[in-house]
């Protein structure tokens, strides 16, 4: 056997192989982990609520919202009629 062939043989390819074990191991194993979880994650996301008690209690939430947001309304009104605007959205010049 020629000496180079023996020096790429017992020399070269186990540092090869160290060097693309470390690569898979540090750089794409993790990229890899990545993406399988962000995978995951969409199929979460895209499941939404799991259980009607939790519908119902979403929608729950947003009809109060939706009446504190018309009680304010109603509030802001109510002092503009009170300051003499009549829109709410605007006080007369010297009022703040």
């Amino acid at each position: 056997m020629d000496q180079r062939f023996l020096v790429l043989a017992i020399v070269v390819v186990p540092v090869l192989s160290v060097c693309l074990g470390f690569t898979v191991h540090y750089a794409i194993r993790p990229l890899i982990e990545s993406l399988l979880d962000a995978i995951d994650d969409l199929g979460k996301i895209a499941a939404g609520p799991r259980d009607e008690g939790e519908v119902a209690r979403l929608q729950a939430e947003v009809g109060a919202l939706r009446a504190e947001v018309s009680r304010m309304r109603e509030a802001s009104s109510n002092d503009a009629a009170l300051i003499g605007t009549g829109d709410g959205h605007q006080l007369p010049p010297g009022a703040a």
